[in-house]
């Protein structure tokens, strides 16, 4: 198939499908020089190494869509939690693939509302870890 030929909105619904595998969603990345990184950051069946590679991009925004993805490796996750920009660290406090261990560190987040998030979280967790706190 010969994704060049879709029309924009049979791209677009060919990308926010879950089903379309991480290989088909490279594709649109480099054909269409970016424009859809947003969709392909949500799109819980991009992959682990496709969503490393755009949690390195600069813009926050991105990023930020990245933190939110459902499917999100807690690797990609720990990298972001120590993200310059709050709202990404926001998005990994309140994501369920975050590990106990970066929601203990973003408990102390110097931003009040990562903070309040990772204590919601927090109270999800059922371990000892947070015994101390």
């Amino acid at each position: 198939m010969d994704i060049t030929k879709l029309t924009g909105t049979e791209q677009m619904t060919m990308i926010r499908d879950p089903k379309t595998l991480p290989e088909i969603l490279r594709l649109f990345l480099e054909i269409k020089n970016g424009m859809y990184k947003p969709e392909i950051a949500l799109n819980e069946n991009a992959g682990t190494e496709l969503l490393k590679e755009l949690s390195e991009n600069e813009d926050p925004d991105i990023r930020m869509l990245i933190a939110y993805n459902k499917k999100c490796d807690p690797e990609i996750l720990n990298k972001l939690s120590k993200d310059k920009n709050k709202y990404v660290r926001l998005n990994v406090a309140m994501n369920l693939n975050t590990s106990d261990s970066d929601i203990l560190k973003l408990l102390q987040d110097k931003n009040e509302d990562v903070a309040r998030s990772a204590k919601k979280k927090k109270k999800d967790i059922k371990t000892d870890l947070f015994d101390f706190i």
